[in-house]
């Protein structure tokens, strides 16, 4: 039995080198002999001992996500990492207090040409207008069964100055933190801390070209029964600066010298039933039709030979513009005397 074991076995084998090795093996009885493979021609070894080491070297991940999920949980547990959600700080957790969301993201469209509209766009915007002025009126009532001094003419002027002193705070909110959430909810907190670790961020507030409006109202209630929150946005168009810098100094957004106008709107929060509740920054409510911001980006120093090129392009982009501009002029020009050789024309028919 021994020999055809062996025989079959060096036939099934023979790439591997183990003819020879087998041949040598007459002697040994069958229930002693444990076949060992291995290759000959390669470097790696394949030593039982570290078969396990070997395995945990291969990550394997599934196309699920939830199975995805509990791998990293169970490597995580394995290999004393912390989650995520255990590293986050307290100030990051869901309170009764506040919410997470914004209840009403409505603003009013500004500049709108009624002579473009058709028929079923202003019956369209005459419906939601309503329908907004309802639910207003509706909050008001609410907000003022807790405060009955509230008045949206009069709150502009404060909400401002919440906002002046919650973003002249961030730079250094980590120092100020006990003052920084009482101007700021949590939900607020984690968008305006984002990416600040390693950066120098220098606001200021210059003027107000308008004076501050509130734009929308709505209250609702908490996640407790009594509990409502409120919220209100406020329309502020003033003159501001920023100016951000990299960890090296270097300008990724803005312009220090050079204020320019911007116009938002801000939701503002507050917890009515809370007797010791404030106003505080919530959100931003950023509409379709208003202009994007630009985008950070990373300078860096350039050589003589980019400069030059720079300014030649800029000269160029100049000379355009002087050009068109004196297109345009001509073509006015053009269009005025043709208006005047009509009105002559006119005049000469009714004399």
């Amino acid at each position: 039995m021994a020999a055809s074991m062996r025989r079959l076995f060096a036939q099934k084998s023979n790439c591997l080198g183990l003819k020879s090795l087998l041949d040598d093996l007459s002697s040994t009885p069958a229930y002693n002999y444990v076949p060992v493979l291995f290759n000959t021609n390669s470097s790696k070894h394949y030593d039982l001992k570290w078969r396990v080491k070997r395995r945990e070297k291969t990550a394997y991940y599934p196309k699920d996500r939830d199975q995805r999920m509990k791998l990293q949980e169970k490597i995580a547990n394995n290999h004393n990492i912390q989650s995520y959600q255990s590293q986050r700080s307290p100030q990051f957790q869901i309170t009764l207090q506040e919410s997470r969301m914004v209840f009403d993201r409505f603003v009013p469209i500004e500049y709108v040409d009624n002579s473009i509209m058709t028929n079923v766009e202003k019956v369209y915007t005459r419906v939601s207008n309503t329908k907004v002025k309802v639910n207003q009126m509706r909050a008001k009532r609410q907000i003022k069964k807790y405060e009955p001094n509230f008045n949206m003419k009069t709150i502009g002027d404060e909400l401002v100055e919440i906002y002046i002193e919650a973003h002249n705070l961030l730079p250094k909110y980590r120092a100020n933190m006990q003052r920084f959430t009482d101007l700021v909810t949590t939900h607020c907190l984690e968008k305006m801390s984002h990416l600040t670790a390693l950066r120098t961020i220098r606001w200021q507030y210059n003027e107000a070209l308008e004076r501050p409006k509130v734009v929308n109202v709505s209250c609702q209630p908490g996640y407790v029964e009594g509990n409502y929150i409120a919220q209100v946005t406020l329309r502020m168009h003033s003159k501001q600066t920023l100016a951000i810098y990299d960890q090296f100094g270097r300008i990724m957004y803005g312009n220090e010298n050079h204020p320019t106008n911007v116009l938002e709107f801000i939701v503002f929060e507050k917890n009515i039933s809370d007797l010791y509740g404030r106003w505080k920054v919530h959100d931003k409510v950023v509409p379709k039709w208003l202009t994007l911001k630009q985008e950070l980006h990373n300078s860096k120093r350039i050589t003589d030979d980019e400069a030059r090129a720079f300014e030649d392009i800029m000269e160029e982009e100049a000379q355009k513009q002087k050009e068109e501009e004196k297109a345009k002029k001509k073509a006015e020009k053009k269009a005025e005397k043709e208006a005047e050789k009509i009105r002559n024309l006119k005049k000469m028919r009714t004399v």
